[in-house]
């Protein structure tokens, strides 16, 4: 299919009387404040630990790329979340501490994939791309295997003092400090596991409640996250210290082999293992055991499964499956979690990923409530122009989805109500892109999704929110699969240490750098629109307005009619400004134009100083573009 190829011009229009009269106004005004606020965690990143932290760290190191980290700076970027989401849902923050040599691969918590990864990018690389950024950090911490305890123990050594203390036998300011960091690392936000009940990854949860708390048992998954509780288990396969594939579960013949339960703790003596299929004897000590005898050795706390050597106790044939019946638990839920990081640290905001507002209420104390907003890619579209209106259409369902979350915090939280943050720690586009643009999520088009989002998160006074995700092997000769399908959904297109920004990237940096704190009341009137071919209704114009305490005034116009220049009046009011303002625009002839390693600036942001007058001016917005005015104070 032929791509249309369109002008770029963002410049002053020159227009007849009778022409202005039927041109859109984008008015706003200085002395009506917006209900939005722009926060500075707005412009963040999911960040992924796997595969060298996605392709962006050197693999002997597990230090950043020089290049990655100066465009993380130059974007603005302000946040980054670590280590990452379903993927790292069974990361073990332990095993990736100290020197390289001695640390220990991790499982993936993608189920469909849970594959060893390797932990070469660990809690103090990503400390150093903090330190290095300036940027702040959001810590999801494993809810799937782990304790309240332990997320305990990740946020004192990530974030306590020198001097702090010992907190359960341990001190971990001084552990972190031979590791070589003394002074702590900069953690705003500590997320509980990352989207415990969807797409199946329900893990511990999953089972049959044994013990739940009676006042949600209607509702397992949510009532189990927030409380805990212990569930039930059936033949499940017995899996490895870093993987859990199905291979895991296979005995190799070998003598003294060793497996693990899926989800320890397990309720003593309510295990039953089985060996193909034939139910084997749990016995306190392998060294009495006969060369024949079916018996394993047990340990419920950690949930090791010992066989024997032939000699005490037999080996299960190789090729044999392991399996077991047990009861999961008691584990803690979100509160244990909740309660455990603030006697840790009481300034970092710890945020419920489940059972958000309704199963915790007004009762049980939560700083955040995490969501996740994914458009889903249109299937029907048959053209680039409809496939790029309806996937930006599909914002207005998610910037829905927030106001409606605030809604029922407001709603159901009561005191607390007013002190709960929302915070987005990923979002983007999902979904297969069309044969016609088979690399969308890294176009220019995603870059115009990339500003309606930040418009939104803005208007909804979001105070953190992560595009998904900061980098991925995008441009690699040889797949490579971190446990995330799209490998385009990213801002930089990996692997380092030449990491490419995507227009998304360019987005995220103009917005950065053309917002102020405060929202202005912005309108448009005589907007136009285009209908699509599915009768959906697209208005062209989206403004957001701003200004800072030193009197510099923004605005930012989101042109997302594909294929049409808007030529628009532009009306600020009572700001005073000077005669001259800076505008910076990012568009390019074509919505699939990317950037890419052998072409890494087809899409880029052009500035331009524009003799706007004291009042009204005129200005044409290219058609799929992200215009910025800065208006410096008179």
């Amino acid at each position: 299919m032929k791509i249309r190829k369109l002008a770029l011009c963002g410049c002053l229009a020159t227009a007849t009387s009778a022409f202005a009269q039927t041109q859109p106004v984008i008015s706003f005004d200085a002395n009506a404040p917006s209900p939005g606020t722009v926060y500075p965690n707005l412009f963040g990143a999911n960040h992924r630990y796997g595969v060298n932290a996605s392709g962006s760290a050197d693999p002997t190191t597990g230090i950043t790329y020089p290049t990655f980290v100066s465009q993380i700076q130059d974007t603005g970027i302000t946040m980054l979340r670590f280590p990452g989401g379903t993927m790292a849902n069974t990361y073990r923050w332990s095993n990736a501490i100290g020197p390289q040599a001695q640390r220990k691969n991790q499982v993936n918590g993608n189920q469909a994939y849970p594959i060893p990864l390797q932990s070469t990018f660990g809690p103090d690389e990503f400390g150093n791309l903090l330190d290095q950024t300036g940027t702040v950090g959001n810590l999801m911490v494993n809810f799937a295997t782990s304790t309240a305890a332990d997320a305990a123990h990740f946020v004192a050594y990530m974030t306590a003092p020198q001097g702090s203390g010992v907190v359960d036998g341990v001190d971990w300011a001084a552990l972190r400090a031979a590791n070589g960091h003394t002074a702590p690392y900069n953690i705003a936000y500590v997320e509980i596991g990352n989207e415990m009940d969807v797409g199946g990854e329900y893990y511990w949860m999953g089972g049959t409640p044994v013990t739940i708390n009676a006042s949600c048992s209607s509702n397992k998954v949510p009532c189990l996250y927030s409380y805990g509780g212990a569930t039930s288990f059936s033949n499940q396969q017995v899996v490895g210290l870093d993987s859990w594939q199905s291979s895991a579960a296979l005995s190799t013949g070998a003598q003294n082999q060793t497996f693990y339960t899926m989800y320890p703790p397990v309720v003593p003596n309510s295990q039953t293992i089985f060996v193909a299929g034939t139910a084997w004897t749990p016995v306190a000590s392998l060294s009495t055991a006969g060369p024949s005898d079916q018996v394993y050795a047990f340990n419920p706390v950690s949930g090791t499964i010992t066989f024997g050597d032939g000699v005490h106790g037999a080996v299960p044939h190789s090729g044999n499956k392991i399996t077991e019946t047990y009861q999961s638990g008691v584990h803690d839920g979100f509160n244990a979690y909740y309660t455990a990081i603030k006697a840790i640290n009481p300034s970092v905001k710890v945020c419920a990923s489940t059972g958000v507002p309704n199963v915790l209420g007004s009762t049980n104390p939560y700083d955040c409530a995490v969501m996740h907003e994914y458009a889903n890619s249109p299937t029907t579209p048959t053209n680039i122009d409809d496939y790029f209106g309806e996937s930006m259409l599909g914002m207005g369902q998610l910037a829905y989805n927030v106001k409606q979350m605030r809604t029922n915090i407001n709603n159901t939280a009561g005191s607390n109500a007013s002190h709960i943050d929302i915070l987005i720690s990923e979002y983007g586009m999902n979904g297969a892109s069309p044969g016609y643009a088979p690399h969308f999520l890294r176009s220019m088009g995603e870059a115009v999704f990339q500003g309606l989002a930040l418009t939104a998160w803005m208007n909804n006074s979001v105070p953190g929110a992560e595009r998904h995700a900061l980098t991925d092997y995008t441009f690699s000769a040889a797949p490579v699969n971190t446990g995330v399908s799209y490998p385009d959904n990213v801002l930089f297109g990996g692997p380092g240490p030449t990491t490419i920004a995507t227009p998304a990237a360019l987005a995220m940096k103009l917005f950065k750098h053309y917002s102020g704190p405060t929202l202005m009341a912005s309108q448009v009137t005589s907007n136009p629109t285009r209908t699509l071919t599915s009768g959906h209704v697209l208005s062209s114009i989206v403004p957001i307005a701003s200004r800072d305490a030193a009197g510099n005034g923004y605005l930012i116009v989101i042109n997302q009619d594909p294929e049409n220049p808007v030529t628009a009046t532009v009306q600020p009011t009572n700001l005073a400004h000077s005669t001259t303002a800076v505008v910076e625009t990012l568009a390019s002839p074509s919505i699939t134009d990317e950037n890419s390693p052998l072409a890494p600036n087809t899409v880029q942001l052009v500035d331009q100083t524009a003799n706007v007058g004291s009042s009204s001016f005129q200005w044409t917005f290219p058609a799929h573009s992200i215009t910025a005015i800065h208006f410096s104070p008179q």
